[in-house]
């Protein structure tokens, strides 16, 4: 035996898995037992395969868990806890049992002293013993020796806790949170604000090809038949209103018009001001033709304007939230598709 540290079936262990095997049965281990030695100081053994016993038993109790080890298919992985509250006495020794209190296997141990909650360390002690079981020879001890970790009862204790609590890690911001600002760059709501993406589309073509394929349109926007896919403007309608609205508003469109070969890059911006029935200080700028104006029911529109072909413009637009103004959000913008450069808004 050239391992300090070992296990080795006994000879009544041995006989029980030959028989088991050839019966095709199986061999149900159920206690794991430590010892001293024989001395309170703790003594090191020395296991043999005509044991059937330890020389000095300690502590008994349940196997917590059995199970194959995942890297090796050959290797049988056996765990327990000594429980916080039992101890004061020294492990040079174990041995494994089955449902008929037969010593299966025994090992030597680590000298490892094990103390109780009353002498003010309450930690329970985690075993875990690896065998190889692919014959019936002498195996070497893989032990973890004196892991302290919390008990099983704490543990489940602490999970279930865990997975009732609507927040178990303050330091991650919820999913539900994250759902909500990750449309946003800064604070929802608050003035600065941008809201991404308030309208999202895009217009493949306003006309039959000689394909046969006919127009199409996708995302916010409905496919509309023009006749032709030239001089096309897109009309944004806001839900604002000269006649019952003063609001500040804010766009920024972003985007890529194949057909026109130009890179959307447009800002409008103005004040929606009832009090004079007006749109007052209105800026646009842009590759597109940018343009704001209000309908004679005073609905507000911008729009642009593509003198080449409309073929594949990809539109996304973010608001601001400016002076006054709101938050618009995803939804609110109507986007019509027309060959008029103003419209007369139809709900």
């Amino acid at each position: 035996m050239n391992q300090k540290y070992f296990s080795l079936l006994t000879k009544l262990g041995q006989a029980r898995i030959i028989n088991a095997q050839a019966l095709g049965k199986t061999v149900k281990l159920t206690k794991l037992k430590v010892g001293d030695g024989g001395e309170d100081g703790g003594k090191e053994t020395n296991p043999k395969e005509t044991d059937t016993a330890l020389v000095r038993e300690k502590w008994q109790g349940p196997i917590n868990s059995i199970f194959q080890d995942p890297d090796n298919d050959h290797w049988l992985v056996i765990e327990t806890v000594i429980p916080e509250e039992d101890g004061n006495f020294y492990i040079t020794e174990f041995g494994l049992y089955d449902n008929d209190d037969n010593l299966i296997a025994v090992g030597k141990y680590p000298k490892t002293y094990k103390p109780t909650l009353a002498q003010g360390s309450g930690s329970s002690l985690y075993i875990r013993v690896i065998f190889e079981l692919s014959n019936t020879a002498t195996v070497e001890l893989k032990i973890d020796p004196a892991i302290v970790l919390a008990s099983r009862t704490y543990v489940d204790s602490k999970w279930k806790t865990h997975l009732e609590s609507d927040h178990p890690h303050p330091q991650y911001v919820k999913q539900s949170v994250y759902d909500v600002e990750k449309k946003y760059t800064g604070i929802p709501g608050a003035i600065g604000t941008i809201r991404h993406e308030v309208f999202n589309g895009i217009v493949v073509q306003c006309m039959p090809h000689n394909d046969d394929n006919g127009p199409l349109a996708g995302g916010d926007f409905t496919t509309t038949d023009l006749g032709q896919d030239h001089d096309v403007t897109l009309h944004f309608v806001l839900p604002l209103n000269i006649n019952q609205n003063s609001e500040m508003f804010f766009f920024h469109v972003r985007g890529y018009s194949f057909g026109t070969a130009i890179v959307l890059n447009e800002y409008i911006a103005g004040y929606c001001f009832a009090g004079g029935k007006i749109l007052r200080d209105t800026h646009v700028q842009g590759n597109a033709k940018p343009a704001i104006y209000n309908d004679k029911n005073g609905v507000v529109i911008f729009s642009l304007t593509f003198s080449k072909s409309i073929y594949y413009t990809t539109v996304v637009i973010d608001s601001m939230r400016v002076g006054n103004g709101r938050q618009f959000e995803h939804g609110e913008l109507k986007g019509i598709i027309s060959l008029e450069k103003k419209i007369t808004y139809k709900p």
